[in-house]
């Protein structure tokens, strides 16, 4: 009997071993696999972030984009402003020329006309409507110089307030 209860006990022990080592066993493959699943979810989480940051960093290249596309038309406004303008001041110096000669050939002619002819020729009256004649000229010229002056200052007044409110 006591061999037959060292038998059953040893048996017992193997039984008890063999649970406790399948147990253990099941218990380091649980443990494992928990792991393996918090790995996982781990992942999981790093493939979402990774998403949502490649997500943002499209937006912001394309907000780069949208912003660059915009500046370009603002610059080719501004170059298609720039190229009527200077067109505009071609015009108006080609304008200045025309009127430079002009002046230059009517400075001329006043100055042939007030010296009349030759002075033993001249005769009082011939003076006189010349006389007559340069003062309704100068008449002429100081009005047109009024106005001018008149239209520059309400011009220089309308670049003065532009610039004022021109934001910086």
């Amino acid at each position: 009997m006591i061999l037959n209860l060292q038998t059953r006990l040893m048996a017992l022990g193997i039984v008890l071993l063999g649970v406790v080592a399948s147990g253990g066993t099941g218990l380091v493959w649980g443990l494992h696999k928990g792991h393996e699943l918090e790995a996982i979810k781990q992942e999981g989480y790093i493939t979402q972030i990774k998403l949502r940051a490649e997500q943002d960093a499209a937006a912001a290249r394309q907000s780069a984009l949208d912003a660059e596309h915009a500046m370009q038309g603002k610059l080719k406004e501004a170059q298609d402003a720039l190229s009527k303008e200077q067109a505009s001041q071609r015009r108006v110096a080609a304008d200045l020329q025309r009127t430079r000669l002009e002046r230059d050939g009517l400075r001329d002619q006043v100055t042939a006309f007030a010296g009349g002819g030759q002075p033993a020729d001249d005769s009082v009256t011939a003076c006189r409507v010349r006389s007559e004649a340069l003062g309704k000229l100068l008449v002429d010229g100081l009005r047109v110089q009024e106005d001018l002056a008149s239209g520059a200052e309400s011009a220089s007044g309308d670049v003065r307030a532009l610039l004022a409110a021109w934001p910086r």
